[in-house]
Order: C-alpha cells, then sequence, then structure tokens
C-alpha cells in the first residue's frame, strides 16, 4: 500500500479548512472559539509539505499525516480543541487522500492522550496511522 501512495498526488487541507474543522467540532463538542497563535497554525499545516533540497522530508502518507497531527497537537495554535483538531485532521487528510482510519475510540484516546503527553514520536504516530488505516475502495 505505500509503495502505491508514495506516487499519488496529494491533497492537502488549507488553513481555512482547519479553521472549519475547528469551529465544527467546538460547536459539536463544546469548548472555546479561537485562534490562540496563528503563526504556531501556519507552521503546523506547512509540516507535511516540508522538502529539503527538492525532496519531501515526509514521502509517506502516513508520515504526512503524522506531521499534520504531531505539529498541531505540539504547537497549540487554538485556544482549546487541539487535540480533537488533530485527530480530525488527520483523519481527513487520509481520507481526502484515499484511505481511512480503522482504530475503535478507545485505541484513539489512548493514541491521542499519548500524543498530547509527549509520549508518542511523530515516526510512532506516522507507524500507528499505518497500522490502522486502510485503502478507500473506488467505485
Amino acid at each position: 500500500m505505500e509503495t502505491q501512495q508514495e506516487k499519488f498526488d496529494w491533497i492537502y487541507l488549507t488553513k481555512r479548512q482547519v479553521l472549519a474543522i475547528h469551529d465544527v467540532l467546538i460547536e459539536k463538542y463544546g469548548g472555546i472559539k479561537g485562534l490562540r497563535d496563528e503563526g504556531l497554525l501556519e507552521s503546523a499545516l506547512a509540516q507535511p509539505r516540508q522538502s529539503f533540497f527538492g525532496e519531501d522530508l515526509y514521502k509517506a502518507i502516513f508520515s504526512k499525516a503524522a506531521a499534520y497531527g504531531f505539529s498541531l497537537s505540539e504547537n497549540q495554535p487554538f485556544i482549546d480543541g487541539n487535540k480533537r483538531v488533530a485527530v480530525s485532521v488527520m483523519a481527513t487528510f487520509l481520507m481526502v487522500n484515499r484511505l481511512r482510519m480503522t482504530c475503535d475510540q478507545e485505541n484513539l484516546y489512548k493514541t491521542i492522550m499519548k500524543l498530547a503527553n509527549k509520549q508518542l514520536t511523530r515516526e510512532e504516530l506516522a507507524r500507528w496511522l499505518k497500522k490502522n488505516s486502510k485503502e478507500m475502495k473506488s467505485g
């Protein structure tokens, strides 16, 4: 699966889309709306696209998704809901790139809490995403 996905033209999320995701999550689950630091949000959203000498730093889709989740969790750009946004952005990025997360809620919760408590590296998160995702069928 990884080899096939490496050749894909990635669809990245925009700042406007991520702000809309945040607003929907706050409306649905409660919390305080608002951006704490726009620069930290922009930095987090730039992570999956980073390159070095023309080579993507995060080549695989799961590494790119983990870069979103890890950076949003670390940067805490929103006043509230950063963990929820991190999960939703990873899941949405995978979905628009034809993958879906397959884990149960308990597994997801434990993983995101590890991430939030700095007990999970970006690489470990990428491996977890790979293990807990599968390709969506076309048609």
